[in-house]
Parts: C-alpha cells; structure tokens; sequence
C-alpha cells in the first residue's frame, strides 16, 4: 500500500501540473460529456483512449486545466447521435463523447438526458482495451489497473477516465498504444513500479487519500518517464516510478 504521505505528494504534484496546464491554455468551465447506454468496462476505456487520443493538443491540455471534467449521462447514443452528433464513439456503440467544449455548449445534451448513476458489480477479468493488431496483446502493452473493491460503475467512469486522459494529455501515452486492463481488489505498490496514478480522496473515510487507479507503462514509454520529466510547456511532472525510487 501506499502511504498517506507520498499519496498527499502526488496529489500535490498533481495539482500544479493542472494548474501549469491552466496558465498555458486559459480556460473556465471546461468539460466533456459522455452518453452510456450500457456499463463495460473495457468499452470505456477504449473509448475514453480514443477520445482523448483524437483531441487537439491546445484543447487536451485546456481539458486538463478543469481536471478533465466529464459529466456522464444515462442515454442511448444511437437515439441521439442524429440531433447531437459526436465526437467519437465506442466501437459497440455504447458510449457516446462530446466536447471538451464551455460547459454553456453542451446544456441542451445535459438537459435531455439524465445524470448517469451505476450501481452495477464489476467482474475481476483481464481485458484486452485496445491492440494495433486486435490480437492478444505482448508483455510490453500498457497495464492499466483499477480498483474494484466497493466501486460502482459511476465512479469507475470517472477513475478511469481521468487516469486515461490525463495520461494521454502527458504523453505518457501517445495513442497507439496497447493497453490490457486489469480490475483489481486493491492498488497494491508491491505489483508496480507504477508510472501514473489515479488519487482522490477515500470514499470510506474522506481524510484519507487512496489511489484507484494506476498506469504502468510499456518497457518503452517507461524509458522515456525515467530519463526526463513529463513537459507541457514549463509544467513539469516526473513519473510515479521515480517520485518512489527517490522516497518521495
């Protein structure tokens, strides 16, 4: 486990990376928007990758400037996509992304459908989320693990989704990765080194912080956290990898 101490330091790196983000692309009230029809895990991701991946880099990092704010609606894609056309879409069509754009763009999207509220047990599995060759993805991909011990689907959309999207804005990951999920019980330090982490505060006790998500790069992507900071513009942040090797 994670101490509370270098939980509190990664947040707080977090947090003036973000700000950073908001100084080099100014931004208020910015947000995206995603329609679920039905929750799947491996879906989401694949679409939250794909989504974020296809945003312009100046829009990503005003995104990253609001902490990648999202609002997650209940509704079907395939009913609305005619009057709300999207930005991407999951390839079963279960989700539906708009934006990042002012939240005043997309108030009559949030005003025809209603907030989305998961209640739905996720299922420990390993996933294949996305492969350049649709096959069974080689140790180097990409493992992205979330908790799912007491989380409901909501709050995995939004876990998930920030780690995802904020990890592509860094370049952490760039795209045309390869990535297997992996729900976990428990974000454990021990199966690391992990590169980037997901932290908010505990839902249980919400003094404490907890780490529901965390990104382990590829042998390749790994070199480039470990040899240099992560840079946009003059924010600089390293990996979670290093942070821990130095005791922070």
């Amino acid at each position: 486990m994670y101490s509370q101490e270098f939980l509190q330091s990664e947040a707080e790196r977090r947090a003036q990376w973000t700000q950073k983000c908001g100084e080099i692309a100014p931004s208020n009230d910015f947000c995206a928007v995603a329609v679920v029809s039905r929750f799947n895990p491996t879906e989401f991701v694949e679409s939250s990758y794909g989504f974020t991946a296809g945003i312009p880099p100046e829009i990503r990092t005003k995104w990253c400037a609001n902490y990648t704010r999202t609002f997650y609606l209940a509704g079907d894609p395939g009913n609305i996509s005619a009057r709300f056309p999207p930005a991407y879409i999951s390839t079963d069509g279960s989700v539906a992304w708009y934006g990042p754009d002012i939240i005043a763009a997309t108030t009559n999207l949030r005003k025809l459908l209603r907030p989305l509220v998961g209640t739905s047990e996720i299922v420990n599995t390993v996933e294949v989320v996305r492969s350049d060759n649709n096959e069974t993805l080689s140790p180097s991909a990409a493992v992205l693990a979330v908790e799912m011990n007491e989380t409901t689907a909501e709050r995995y959309l939004i876990h998930s989704n920030h780690i995802v999207s904020e990890a592509l804005t860094m370049g952490l990951l760039d795209g045309t990765d390869s990535i297997k999920l992996r729900l976990v019980d428990r974000i454990d330090s021990e199966e690391g080194p992990y590169d980037y982490l997901r932290i908010a505060a505990d839902y249980d006790r919400p003094e404490l912080l907890r780490c529901y998500a965390a990104l382990k790069l590829s042998p390749q992507h790994r070199v480039f956290a470990n040899s240099i900071t992560v840079d946009i513009g003059s924010a600089e942040l390293r990996s979670s990898a290093v942070a821990a090797r130095e005791g922070r």
